[in-house]
């Protein structure tokens, strides 16, 4: 529903005390991040700027596989070079984003292979 809510209970105000540090994604990119990861079926799936997309196993942090979007030199961006986040469709076999340079793109979440790549026109 969008409110970043979970409706699971394992975490309680009794045993929240006792969470442990398990791995540290260390991202190939200085720039911030404003985009909240996905976690499906034990992948976590996140972007890291300017516009790629990496699968990273959720209980041991390995990662799976990084997809690498170049974007256009001509691209101009007014407040950094972020993501705004992924999306992922009902059978959670395509994650789609866009791009800084105004393409919406779809990849495979087992592979990391592109799926289609359209530009976004305005008008």
């Amino acid at each position: 529903m969008s409110q970043r809510h979970s409706p699971l209970t394992q975490i309680t105000p009794a045993n929240v005390k006792d969470l442990e540090l398990q791995w540290v994604f260390q991202s190939h990119s200085l720039e911030k991040f404003e985009a909240t990861p996905l976690v499906v079926d034990g992948v976590l799936y996140t972007v890291q700027a300017p516009n790629d997309v990496v699968a990273i196993d959720a209980v041991t942090g390995r990662i799976f596989w990084v997809y690498e979007y170049a974007p256009s030199p001509e691209a101009r961006v007014c407040c950094g070079r972020v993501n705004r986040g992924l999306a992922s469709s009902a059978n959670t076999t395509v994650y789609s984003w866009g791009t800084i340079d105004g393409h919406l793109l779809a990849i495979d979440s087992k592979t990391g292979k592109p799926i289609w790549n359209v530009t976004v026109r305005q008008g």
